[in-house]
């Protein structure tokens, strides 16, 4: 009997710490990819400005329309927040 119960807690250790390791991946990657956008975001207006002499116009904060033709890839993908 107490070796079931010893072989339950080292089962459940083992869960927590596989979690808690899976959680930090997931939240790395997640930022990861949030670099990335904003990066290719950062070059596609400086694109943008050498293109047209002006950066594109602010629109309620969401990714300007101007810029989809000069990010590599579409915007419809974003990450989602953790």
């Amino acid at each position: 009997m107490v070796e079931l119960l010893i072989v339950i807690v080292i089962i459940a250790i083992l869960a927590v710490i596989s979690i808690v390791t899976y959680n930090g991946i997931m939240n790395r990657a997640y930022r990861s990819r949030a670099y990335t956008e904003l990066t290719s975001i950062s070059k596609a207006t400086v694109a943008y400005y050498e293109f047209n002499f002006r950066y594109p116009t602010d629109v309620d904060r969401n990714l300007p329309a101007e810029l989809t033709p000069y990010i590599n890839g579409s915007n419809d993908n974003w990450p989602q927040a953790p």
